[in-house]
């Protein structure tokens, strides 16, 4: 995580990423996704993983991509391609008889 500075956070878990080098921006903004492991878990989440999976598996223009998955002992970090809506709330945004 040394390779990207905090924007924004956004809700507990989540953030805005810068991508740099130096103190230079070197990319486009990220998004950051921070899955806690709890004292009595070992392993990554099944959250994590089923996220992962589906990024993978879908490929769409309206499904942002996987970019790094980061893990350490105490959280594993998923860095998404930023967009400026989630899914749910640009599938409510489009007319009912619109396909995607």
């Amino acid at each position: 995580m040394n390779n990207y500075a905090v924007m924004e956070k956004i809700g507990k878990a989540r953030c805005v990423l810068h991508r740099v080098q130096g103190k230079v921006q070197v990319q486009r903004q990220k998004f950051r996704k921070k899955f806690r492991v709890k004292g009595d878990e070992e392993g990554v989440p099944a959250t994590a993983i089923r996220e992962v999976s589906l990024d993978w598996e879908l490929k769409h223009n309206i499904v942002c991509l996987v970019y790094v998955v980061m893990m350490a002992s105490e959280a594993t970090h998923l860095v998404f391609e930023y967009m400026t809506m989630d899914l749910r709330r640009h599938l409510d945004s489009r007319p009912e008889n619109k396909a995607l």
